[in-house]
């Protein structure tokens, strides 16, 4: 009865927000280099599209990870390879200049293409976004590849002897997998290839193409980024510049380019397993109103890095609105994940999708009323989703960034975050 009573009230809603006769405007925002930004979420970027609500909108997302293997991802795509192009000193400090993270640090790691702008969207209503269609980005060879990466901060590196970001716990305990810690670092990445419909627009599983280490066999050297700036959540590390090239062994800033001649690729996995498709958006959602610029990674009231496997085809999103416009950005798709990204990443993918997206105007629907948090819904469920903190930008400052320090990536914990959901529910 309330999920019946929730749909019958947002059908109301719907009709109020957008006139009757209206009729919806098909649009379509591409990525490129102009419309994309790397790692956070800002109110101060223009708009590359302004629509009407009720309108639908196909948007192109494109991975982060497709550097890990430009050769599948990357390479004869004009678009994409302007988008991982680095300026002659590396990312500039404005959007202007191709700033990769919140400060230009690689404090955010996602490609995000947008923001739209939805008329008539005020702080106080809510954006209601449903995913009408999810299909992936074939390359030039009508191909599609994504990429799992097992990486520094993912649970299953750490439990299983991981170095965390570099330091070596050489205690000899045992882990879960029998393997001793302060073994050497494991950051591998997995190649996927999707198996797909002939139009290439369903996706029936994922099966593996190839592993690999990152950053073996120095396959990861850049020229040296501007200031010798360095990775995200660990402010400390720095990657000597060495006759102008940086030469990168772990995922510490974000949009790397893999030198695939110097890998050496593991491809006696192929046809080993099969991974179900289940096409989903991993970061989308709206402008903070508390600062200028907002880090990508940790997810906020208006949405974000929620990672949800749940945000796809049929899927409803529910989004509290900060800023005017709304300010829509969206990224970082997934072929495929659990609840959650244990190993590091789900199974990363470049994906376009086709979107309704509605106002619903403030105080009109007393079941959204004074929403903060960003609200789910689909044929079974309601998800109600909670965080470490309703809203880090307030609670906690934005001053400290580190995994060790008194800001989110420091203060998140399992239990703040179900107490959060909890609440929320």
């Amino acid at each position: 009865p309330r999920k019946a009573l929730l749909a019958a009230v947002a059908g109301l809603l719907l009709s109020a927000a957008v006139p009757a006769n209206a009729v919806s405007v098909m649009h379509e925002l591409k990525a490129t280099k102009d419309t994309v930004h790397f790692g956070y979420f800002s109110k101060t970027l223009t708009p590359k599209l302004k629509i009407a609500s009720g309108d639908e909108v196909t948007v192109e997302m494109v991975s982060h990870h497709s550097g890990d293997n430009p050769d599948l991802m990357i390479t004869g795509d004009k678009a994409l390879e302007d988008i991982f192009k680095w300026a002659p000193k590396g990312p500039g400090t404005t959007h202007a200049t191709a700033m990769r993270g919140m400060t230009g640090s690689g404090d955010g790691v996602h490609i995000l293409t947008g923001p739209i702008h939805v008329e008539g969207a005020e702080p106080g209503d809510v954006l209601k976004v449903e995913i009408l269609e999810l299909y992936p980005r074939q390359n030039p060879q009508g191909e599609t590849y994504g990429v799992n990466a097992a990486a520094w901060w993912g649970f299953h590196y750490g439990i299983n002897g991981g170095a965390m970001v570099g330091k070596n716990n050489t205690s000899g305990k045992k882990t879960l997998l029998g393997l001793k810690t302060g073994d050497p670092e494991r950051m591998m990445t997995t190649i996927y290839k999707s198996v797909m419909s002939e139009d290439g627009k369903t996706v029936f599983y994922g099966e593996p193409h190839s592993m690999s280490r990152f950053g073996r066999n120095n396959s990861v050297v850049l020229d040296c980024l501007s200031g010798g700036r360095v990775g995200p959540f660990k402010t400390g590390i720095m990657i000597p510049c060495v006759d102008g090239k940086q030469t990168w062994t772990g995922y510490y800033f974000p949009g790397l380019l893999t030198d695939t001649s110097k890998v050496i690729f593991d491809k006696s996995i192929q046809g080993k397993w099969r991974v179900p498709a289940n096409l989903h958006v991993g970061c989308m959602g709206l402008a903070p109103s508390e600062v200028d610029f907002a880090d990508s990674v940790p997810p906020m009231p208006y949405g974000g890095n929620v990672d949800d496997r749940r945000i796809g085809v049929g899927a409803t999103m529910y989004y509290p609105i900060a800023v005017k416009g709304a300010l829509l950005s969206m990224g970082d798709a997934h072929l495929a994940q659990g609840d959650g990204e244990l190993d590091g990443t789900a199974i990363e993918m470049s994906i376009t999708g086709r979107f309704k997206i509605t106002v619903i105007k403030k105080d009109t629907d007393d079941k959204l009323k004074g929403l903060d948090y960003p609200l789910l819904e689909n044929d079974n469920e309601y998800v109600c989703h909670g965080f470490s903190f309703q809203n880090y930008l307030t609670e906690l400052g934005y001053a400290d960034k580190t995994v060790e320090g008194n800001g989110v990536y420091g203060k998140s914990s399992v239990d703040r975050a179900v107490a959060n959901a909890m609440r929320n529910g």
